[in-house]
């Protein structure tokens, strides 16, 4: 769950991290990043961190994911990652 600065932490289902001229990558305290600093990830979604995704990654899916005109095809990736976990929670509640 994320941490505010003053203590608090969010429930929350997902968190999507989307990057733009810098990625800050700061925020983040998890053991998901590659010996150079990148985080690991499969096309944007953090398969060991379920819940977290990134948007606007260099070649999160092809070169022009950090680009305007390409982020939108990789945030409707996530969003239907997003969804499909959504669906799959509901089938592992309801048993």
């Amino acid at each position: 769950m994320p941490l505010l600065q003053d203590g608090r932490r969010l429930e929350v289902a997902n968190v999507i991290w989307c990057t733009g001229y810098h990625p800050g990558f700061s925020w983040i305290d998890l053991p998901l990043f590659d010996e150079i600093g990148d985080p690991r990830h499969e096309g944007g979604v953090v398969p060991e961190h379920p819940g977290l995704y990134f948007v606007g990654l260099h070649f999160l899916y092809s070169m022009s994911s950090t680009m305007i005109h390409g982020v939108g095809r990789d945030a409707a990736r996530i969003v239907d990652a997003v969804a499909a976990r959504a669906v799959e929670d509901r089938r592992i509640a309801a048993g």
